[in-house]
């Protein structure tokens, strides 16, 4: 839980939804009017967390309602969308310095804060047009994205960072026209053209997608402003460098195991920028699901070389690991038609650290659904993972 929040604090992406909410606002009410053919649906969402560490104790969570819309117009024009309320209780102000090896920050905070506020929120997530024509489909406006074969890491996806401890919630929305041309039966051509960050200007991805027997594959060639941290390398003066990246994926099954590899590198040799995903799943006879995935980032960097740039850097969401080497690990088993439990694990093998979460999911009401989940950190407390301590959240959602 601590992660989640000390990377939710300070990725630039929020800010930019909550600046730009009010136009999109104004922009929903003429284009999807409230007529029979409008669906609606979503859920609301309710989350105590607890955490300890560094000698302190913090009780904080949020109120969220997410309201989805589809509207299919006469001309052949889907148009869909979502509106996210938030609200905060509990810590609301939070000392960055707190998520940071004390021996880090102390030479630059000498009074040891760095204080954050989040903030109550209400913005208009997506909203976007979709059109299907006999050689391709359109979609324009500011959608989900989401690239990659990868569970908890996915070097190709430009446009999303997963949070470890849930890897599978829901990402934001991109400003981006997307074209998908299919090129037979399990072939495709995926032309992206986004704006995702208002600092990094335009970025373009072109995907090739098939597949031969049991596996998928993908080729990708993308040219974006790669956020390259300014304080590495002597030709690099800026944060954001335009790169060219090519890179690729795979995934399918051999007898009863399940792989998948994912990669990108840049073309750039003054730069150097690659990461790749390896992973690997099964399900016993009893039922119980496993799955391990290693990360390699080499943009990460090595424990003597740690510094509070390499900190925000990763925090910020512009680098996918703080350091280069990670690995994630699952187990799931449903003990009921209603009741499953998992436990993850996932750790920095550079420093040594580690968090483990065992979770309990109880659907104790159809669309309505109830999660613990523990968490306790190992690691010296100089470490990434070693200084977040234990935590503990209770989730409510509820469909609709």
């Amino acid at each position: 839980m601590i992660a989640k929040y000390a990377s939710s604090l300070f990725t630039r992406k929020q800010f930019t939804q909550a600046r730009i909410s009010v136009i999109q606002f104004l922009v929903l009410l003429f284009l999807v009017p409230l007529e029979a053919q409008t669906s609606f649906f979503g859920y609301f969402e309710s989350e105590a967390d607890r955490i300890n560490f560094n000698n302190k104790a913090y009780s904080f969570g949020y109120h969220k309602v997410r309201l989805d819309f589809e509207q299919k117009r006469d001309d052949g024009i889907i148009i869909s969308g979502n509106l996210n309320w938030q609200k905060y209780h509990g810590q609301t102000t939070w000392n960055f310095l707190d998520f940071i090896p004390q021996n880090v920050w102390e030479p630059y905070f000498p009074d040891g804060k760095y204080e954050v506020t989040i903030t109550d929120t209400f913005y208009l997530d997506n909203l976007y047009a979709r059109k299907s024509f006999r050689f391709m489909d359109i979609t324009v406006g500011r959608q989900p994205i989401s690239l990659g074969v990868g569970y908890a890491w996915n070097p190709l996806d430009m446009f999303n960072q997963k949070n470890l401890l849930d890897p599978t919630y829901e990402q934001p929305g991109v400003d981006a026209v997307r074209f998908e041309i299919p090129m037979g039966n399990r072939a495709g051509l995926d032309v992206i053209m986004a704006n995702h960050d208002s600092l990094s200007g335009g970025e373009k991805m072109l995907q090739f997608k098939t597949g031969i027997g049991s596996f998928d594959f993908t080729l990708n060639y993308a040219n974006r402003y790669h956020l390259y941290p300014y304080w590495e390398g002597v030709n690099v003066t800026t944060t954001h460098t335009e790169s060219k990246f090519i890179g690729g994926s795979v995934v399918g099954q051999i007898g009863e195991f399940g792989i998948w590899a994912e990669t990108f590198k840049s073309l750039d040799e003054t730069t150097g920028i690659g990461e790749y995903v390896l992973g690997l799943d099964h399900t016993f006879d009893n039922g119980i699901y496993v799955m391990g995935e290693y990360f390699h980032n080499t943009l990460g960097v090595t424990k003597k070389e740690l510094s509070l740039n390499h900190y925000i850097h990763a925090f910020s969401g512009e680098s996918k690991s703080l350091m280069k080497n990670y690995i994630f690990m699952m187990s799931r088993y449903g003990f009921t038609d209603f009741i499953s439990g998992s436990v993850i694990g996932f750790g920095n093998m550079d420093d040594g650290s580690f968090s483990f979460l065992p979770m309990v999911d109880w659907n104790f009401m159809e669309d309505v659904t109830l999660s613990l989940m523990g968490n306790q950190s190992i690691g010296e407390s100089n470490t990434e993972f070693g200084v977040q301590g234990s935590a503990w959240r209770l989730r409510l959602r509820a469909y609709f």
